[in-house]
């Protein structure tokens, strides 16, 4: 980044997954969870602003 850019935000990205759901499968749920969030996003993690060119895409759930 150049001193000219202006610094883009720090995103944070929160999956919650309850007690009462079993170690494996909350492992399991979670890693889908981050690769959808991902996907979804994918272009704005590219875009210089990091505010336009969000994809349209949309994953199945």
């Amino acid at each position: 980044m150049s001193p000219s850019e202006p610094a883009r935000p720090k995103l944070r990205m929160y999956i919650l997954v309850r007690e009462a759901v079993p170690a494996g499968f909350a492992v399991v749920a979670a890693a889908h969870a981050s690769l959808a969030a991902y996907l979804a996003f994918r272009d704005t993690l590219r875009s210089p602003s990091g505010s336009q060119g969000r994809s349209t895409r949309r994953c199945a759930a």
